[in-house]
């Protein structure tokens, strides 16, 4: 699977989609996908999409059956497609048809939804492209890492992070979120006059007291 782009900021990589074909002239039919056992998830930004008379298809999860549709049969063939949204845990592209008529070209793909609505007017003209770009999250370990993220089928896996309050940087990498020192900013911590600022790991500052005795300074 070949990728086109990857953003860290967003913790996706855009790839060629498949398109899995029956009876499309000069097609073949494409290979499924498969991301079990990989870090990487089919993206919510993405749309299924079904094309051809009659046709019902299926994205197909592990053990279950998770998103499909059917397409209408109308004499306008540019409205023969049916769209569907994938779940955001979906790991297997697996396009089933079940339908009795072989007529016709039909087809199966998943595609970054924005990219579609842009480029796409008649689905029946994607038989003629070799891909189409789709979008792919990726899931991390943020055990013992100082970043939240929306998590998915195990609490201690995430895929769309951010540092925790405290930190900046990007999650996404290896020690990538760095302390922030709240005590270099007088907005960020809230020691004034004899409270002197000590930064402490973390989203806050701690005030230490200073007061003076016999000439001296002495911290509190």
């Amino acid at each position: 699977m070949e990728v086109l782009n990857i953003s860290a900021e967003r913790a996706a990589a855009t790839v060629k989609g498949p398109i899995i074909s029956s009876n499309c002239t000069g097609r073949e039919n494409g290979v499924p996908l498969n991301l079990s056992g990989t870090p990487f998830v089919f993206s919510s930004d993405n749309v299924f999409v079904a094309v051809g008379c009659n046709t019902r298809a299926l994205m197909s999860g592990a053990e279950q059956d998770l998103v499909g549709c059917k397409s209408p049969c109308s004499d306008v063939e540019s409205k023969n497609f049916c769209l569907a949204s994938p779940s955001s845990i979906l790991q297997v592209f697996n396009q089933t048809d079940d339908n009795q008529d072989r007529e016709g070209c039909k087809m199966a793909f998943l595609v970054n939804q924005t990219w579609f609505k842009s480029n796409i007017s008649d689905p029946l003209t994607v038989q003629h492209r070799d891909y189409v770009p789709a979008e792919l999250s990726w899931m991390m370990d943020i055990d013992a890492r100082p970043v939240y993220c929306r998590g998915y089928q195990n609490k201690s896996f995430g895929s769309e992070c951010v540092c925790r309050w405290g930190y900046e940087g990007i999650p996404y990498r290896e020690f990538g979120c760095k302390d922030v020192d709240e005590c270099k900013e007088e907005s960020k911590h809230t020691c004034r006059g004899l409270l002197k600022c000590v930064n402490t790991t973390g989203y806050r500052g701690s005030c230490l007291s200073i007061v003076i005795a016999y000439g001296h300074l002495v911290a509190l």
